[in-house]
């Protein structure tokens, strides 16, 4: 949005994509923030409520697709499943141009899977429109860097991120936020201005999660942490309370998914041990 908010866009939020249609609370909260954004930068907001993720059993797709290392939902529908509810949008109001935010950067074609790609949303058009996959030439590392510059020059920007977190906020604890989190403040932002929940409770559980519980798929280590650890001692100076992320600095991502509890936790004894717990709780 920011990089197109002189042409005064039309911001189109999907209902049934990332937060199911029967949390309420969450679209709420999701739907606050939509008007909150629109208010902001005075632009009209649209939103699009669609059952197309539960209609179909994702997890039996995602089995038939497992071959290609990818899920159902990210490694073949929802590039063109989001685009495609833009068709009657576009007709209706006689749009050009319809923007999609980009997901993985151009240097790192041939790496992923992504059902979102230049090679498949810059060739969907409809009624005169035409998607455009936006922002491929940057990395997540300067999208951040770009939000953080606009952030000081006064625009307010407050980030939803988190895929796993049901009510439509962050959740601050899986991968997806974390990693959001470490980039704004190796870039000397706050990421308490940005949505997120971050104090020095919030550090301790990042760095338990990362040498306990999260596995991170080899390439997006290469891709965002390794350049991470480098951006944060070159930001040195200029970030707030920076001894406070030296373990991050010290992390040994050549066996990141390999440190002892992460191996006791793919074991079927542990996984039976907590399932059985989880039971027990309920209970």
């Amino acid at each position: 949005m920011l990089r197109h908010v002189e042409k005064k866009p039309y911001l189109v939020t999907l209902w049934g994509s990332d937060v199911k249609l029967d949390d309420i609370d969450g679209w709420k909260n999701v739907d606050n923030h939509i008007k909150k954004v629109s208010k902001e930068y005075n632009l009209e907001n649209v939103v699009v409520k669609s059952n197309f993720r539960s209609i179909i059993h994702e997890g039996k797709l995602s089995n038939l697709v497992k071959d290609s290392g990818d899920g159902w939902w990210h490694g073949f529908q929802h590039g063109v499943a989001i685009i495609g509810h833009m068709a009657p949008i576009a007709n209706m109001l006689n749009l050009k141009y319809a923007y999609i935010a980009s997901s993985y950067p151009q240097k790192m074609k041939g790496q992923y899977t992504c059902a979102s790609d230049p090679s498949i949303d810059n060739f969907v058009r409809y009624s005169g429109c035409q998607t455009i996959h936006d922002g491929c030439e940057l990395d997540r590392q300067e999208k951040i860097r770009f939000l953080v510059s606009k952030k000081k020059e006064g625009y307010p920007i407050s980030l939803r991120v988190c895929w796993i977190s049901s009510g439509g906020k962050n959740c601050c604890r899986c991968e997806k936020c974390y990693r959001t989190i470490l980039e704004i403040v190796s870039e000397a932002g706050n990421p308490n201005e940005y949505g997120f929940i971050w104090d020095e409770k919030a550090i301790a559980h990042c760095k338990k999660d990362m040498l306990t519980k999260l596995e991170i798929k080899d390439f997006q280590i290469e891709q965002y942490y390794r350049p991470l650890s480098k951006i944060f001692i070159q930001n040195k100076s200029r970030i707030l309370e920076f001894d406070k992320y030296k373990w991050l600095l010290n992390m040994d991502f050549s066996r990141f998914n390999n440190y002892p509890m992460k191996k006791i936790r793919r074991t079927f004894l542990y996984r039976g041990l907590r399932k059985i717990y989880r039971i027990l709780i309920k209970k």
